[in-house]
């Protein structure tokens, strides 16, 4: 499995850089190198695909599930925290 990872964002309607040629240089971050992988024509084109695999199921989770399951977490944080005897401290002066 080869990863394609987005290090920034480029806006709408800017034309792309032109693709990289050669051996990328000695030295490069993690970032540099997926940024230069991403620039070439393979993984403009590999990176694209996700419009039509990842984003639409990511959209619909949104849409329908998460509104309840982030409830859900967010009960069950809270649940942690009062397990763990901690208050909010307003409560805690007001009780006083």
């Amino acid at each position: 499995m080869e990863c394609f990872i987005a290090t920034g964002r480029d806006k709408h309607g800017e034309e792309a850089p032109p693709a990289p040629r050669g051996r990328p240089p000695a030295g490069l971050s993690f970032k540099e190198r997926m940024k230069r992988k991403l620039s070439t024509k393979r993984g403009r084109k590999a990176y694209a695909r996700r419009k039509v695999t990842a984003e639409p199921v990511i959209g619909q989770v949104k849409n329908t599930v998460l509104p309840r399951f982030s409830l859900a977490c967010a009960v069950h944080n809270l649940k942690k925290l009062w397990k763990q005897g901690w208050e909010l401290p307003g409560l805690a002066a007001q009780a006083a």
